[in-house]
């Protein structure tokens, strides 16, 4: 039996594949969250 610890690099891969994927609606969202001031005030901070 596999730990926990070494699934985690394929949930994020998935994950990433997912933000990735123009048609997936996380993709969606994170697009729009930089239509948001407070998002466009921290990614220009450097967070």
């Amino acid at each position: 039996m596999q730990s926990p610890d070494a699934k985690k690099p394929a949930a994020v891969r998935e994950m990433y594949d997912k933000a990735r994927d123009a048609k997936s609606p996380l993709s969606a969202m994170l697009h729009d969250a930089a239509s948001i001031e407070e998002v466009r005030i921290i990614e220009e901070a450097g967070w």
